[in-house]
């Protein structure tokens, strides 16, 4: 902080600031994982604790006929008032062993589109 003449400030100064953090948690079954077909959607929405839609998650494949299959998730948001999303994600093998497929930061800049990105497995043809 300054003053506009330029002179020094002396004194206390003391902010507040209000940040509220909600976290879901989900597990999403896919039935047939191993069958699903190339650019198929497979949706699910995040609901609010009143039950609004928050989020809309879309997985797909990408790729094709002569190349392994990209596993994708798009993120469609509903609610204007989120800033900033962390999304951890974990695939389940078939012995219920969870692998980290990573982590995605998306900032409230990118929510007015949605956003799609590529998870660091692919399905071999």
């Amino acid at each position: 902080m300054w003053r506009k003449d330029g002179k020094d400030i002396m004194g206390q100064f003391y902010a507040l600031s209000d940040i509220q953090v909600t976290r879901r948690s989900f597990a999403w079954d896919i039935n047939d994982f191993s069958h699903l077909q190339v650019n198929k959607k497979h949706s699910v929405s995040i609901n609010s604790m009143s039950k609004n839609v928050l989020i809309t998650l879309d997985l797909f494949f990408s790729g094709g006929q002569y190349s392994e299959e990209t596993i994708n998730i798009t993120v469609c948001f509903s609610d204007p008032t989120i800033e900033f999303l962390t999304f951890n994600y974990f695939l389940m093998d078939a012995e219920g062993q969870r692998v980290d497929c990573g982590k995605q930061e998306i900032l409230s800049d990118q929510f007015k589109k949605e956003t799609t990105f590529a998870l660091p497995l692919s399905k071999p043809k």
